[in-house]
């Protein structure tokens, strides 16, 4: 699970003068602006971002079923009312993100049993509503915030500026667009602006030849809606200054 993976990396690189961290997905996560940007001028640390107003912990057939397995009925009926976080995206100070990484990490060695997929997602929701002493938890609504997470938002929903970049429902732009893959127009839209605007120099093998071609190889992603193709390489810029995975 990903947070045992940046856990080690963190551990193993002894990091030394970094204030900011963000954890993020790769394949679904494109940025419309500088993220740390952000964040450095919000309140010190932990900064979550929540699915659409409507999701709830218990709304969530899949993360209810796994919260009951790992942490029992009670616990569910306690989280049942909460905002959905998702797990995908994550940033704020240094020293408190590596800290609830290790919270996560912490539950996930203590509940083996509930073991299955998806079971990142509710653990993150458990500890992210809960209380953690030299910890400080932020949440953002997905409709106001500076991420946006696309999933689960009607195309009728998703709103756009004269340059068409994402904006709230307040008028700022998104910084971060999670789970944008979601949406076919927006996908194409990126694509197009990302990717085609930028001369990407990809290897093609063919039998015993290889050869380079300056515009991105498109294949299928099984994983995105069927329709969707996907280019070979980077989906979206990398995180500045943050470690993807």
């Amino acid at each position: 699970a990903r947070p045992w993976l940046f856990k080690n990396y963190l551990e193993r690189q002894r990091l030394q003068g970094v204030q900011l961290l963000q954890l993020s997905d790769v394949e679904d996560v494109a940025f419309q602006a500088d993220p740390f940007v952000w964040v450095a001028g919000q309140q010190p640390g932990v900064h979550l971002f929540a699915d659409e107003p409507s999701l709830t912990v218990g709304g969530d057939g899949k993360t209810a079923k796994l919260v009951e397995l790992c942490y029992g009925s009670q616990v569910l009926q306690q989280l049942s009312g909460k905002p959905l976080l998702p797990p995908g995206f994550v940033i704020g100070t240094f020293s408190e993100v590596r800290q609830y990484m290790s919270l996560l990490v912490d539950e996930m060695a203590a509940h083996p049993s509930c073991h299955k997929k998806g079971v990142s997602g509710a653990i993150n929701n458990f500890v992210a509503h809960g209380t953690h002493p030299g910890i400080q938890i932020h949440t953002y609504e997905n409709r106001r915030g500076p991420v946006w997470t696309g999933a689960n938002v009607p195309r009728s929903n998703v709103l756009a500026d004269a340059d068409n970049d994402l904006i709230n429902e307040d008028g700022y732009k998104y910084a971060v667009l999670h789970q944008y893959d979601q949406h076919e127009e927006l996908w194409k839209n990126l694509l197009k602006r990302f990717l085609k605007s930028r001369q990407q120099w990809n290897l093609v093998t063919c039998g015993a030849m290889t050869f380079r071609t300056s515009q991105p190889i498109l294949r299928r992603n099984a994983a995105s809606p069927a329709s969707k193709t996907q280019a070979a390489g980077p989906s979206s810029f990398p995180p500045v200054g943050g470690i993807a995975g």
